[in-house]
C-alpha cells in the first residue's frame, strides 16, 4: 500500500511486497531498519506507529550476439571493439562488458596476468592460461567439464568466460543457440 494504514491496537498486519515488472526489491526497511530483501512482513501485537518501506531497483538484462560488435544493456545499444567469441564451446569476452553495466570492479595485473573482478561482496580472480579461479578466497574450477576453458588475451583484450564470471557475480546467464545470444540478467532472482 501507498499511504497509511489503520490497524486495530493490539492486532497484526501482514504485507506482501512485489516489484513491478523489471525491478527487484533491493532491500526492505521496517521503522527504518533493514531487515534485508524479504518479499512479506507481518507486524504483530502492534502498539504504535510503524514505518515499512520497500527499496526497488531495475534489473539490468545485458544481450551480446556472438561475433557481434554491438549489446544492449536495458535495451540500449553499446558498441563493442572485440566480439564476444565462442572458444573450446564456451562465450568469452571482454569481461568489462558484463562487469561495468553491472558496477563491478575490474582490475588487471600485469606481472601476475591476474583479473580480479569485485561486485559487493564477491572477489574473483582470474589468470590468464589458468582453469583454475578464486572466488572469495577459495579456488574453482572455471568449468569442470572443460579443463581448456581458461581465460585468454585476444586482439590485446582479456576475455573471461562469460557464465563463470555473471554466475559468481549473481546473474542469470541465458543462452539462445538458434541467435547466438547470451542473455545475462541482474540479479538473478
Amino acid at each position: 500500500p501507498s499511504g497509511e494504514v489503520l490497524v486495530d491496537c493490539g492486532s497484526s498486519q501482514s504485507f506482501k511486497i512485489t516489484p513491478l515488472a523489471g525491478y527487484y526489491l533491493k532491500d526492505l526497511l521496517i521503522d527504518g531498519i533493514s531487515v534485508g530483501p524479504v518479499s512479506s512482513y507481518t507486524f504483530t501485537n502492534i502498539q504504535a506507529d510503524h514505518k515499512l518501506e520497500a527499496i526497488f531497483e531495475k534489473k539490468i538484462v545485458l544481450e551480446i550476439k556472438i561475433g557481434s560488435r554491438t549489446m544492449t544493456v536495458n535495451g540500449t545499444e553499446a558498441q563493442i571493439d572485440v566480439p564476444p567469441q565462442i572458444v573450446e564451446g564456451r562465450t568469452l569476452l571482454p569481461i568489462r562488458l558484463v562487469a561495468e553495466p553491472l558496477g563491478a570492479e575490474v582490475g588487471w595485473d600485469g606481472v601476475e596476468r591476474k583479473v580480479t573482478v569485485s561486485l559487493k561482496d564477491t572477489k574473483i580472480e582470474l589468470w590468464i592460461g589458468k582453469s583454475i579461479a578464486r572466488v572469495n578466497g577459495f579456488n574453482t574450477l572455471i568449468d569442470p567439464i572443460n579443463p581448456k576453458v581458461v581465460p585468454m588475451i585476444i586482439s590485446g583484450r582479456t576475455m573471461l568466460p562469460v557464465r563463470f564470471i555473471a554466475e559468481n557475480l549473481g546473474c542469470k546467464v541465458d543462452w539462445d543457440s538458434n541467435t547466438r545470444t547470451v542473455t545475462i540478467t541482474y540479479p538473478k532472482g
